[in-house]
């Protein structure tokens, strides 16, 4: 079964399986949570307020103003 993942911020939580055919998004803060356990997102996205590091090049990401 296809599933979409929406990785958030907050305070660091397991992610749990990701499964191939996941559809994996990460917002913000998301990103650190997913790169620390490994899983590459399909999509990033964000005002990144909460996340001021590097985003990798290669992935799709969607940027919104801070508000």
């Amino acid at each position: 079964m296809k599933r979409c993942l929406i990785v958030v911020g907050g305070d660091y939580a397991p992610i749990g399986p990701v499964e191939k055919d996941d559809f994996v998004l990460a917002c913000d803060r998301g990103y650190a949570w997913c790169a620390r356990e490994g899983i590459v997102p399909d999509l990033i996205l964000g005002d990144f307020d909460s996340y001021p590091g590097a985003l990798p090049r290669e992935l799709p990401v969607l940027r919104y103003p801070v508000v």
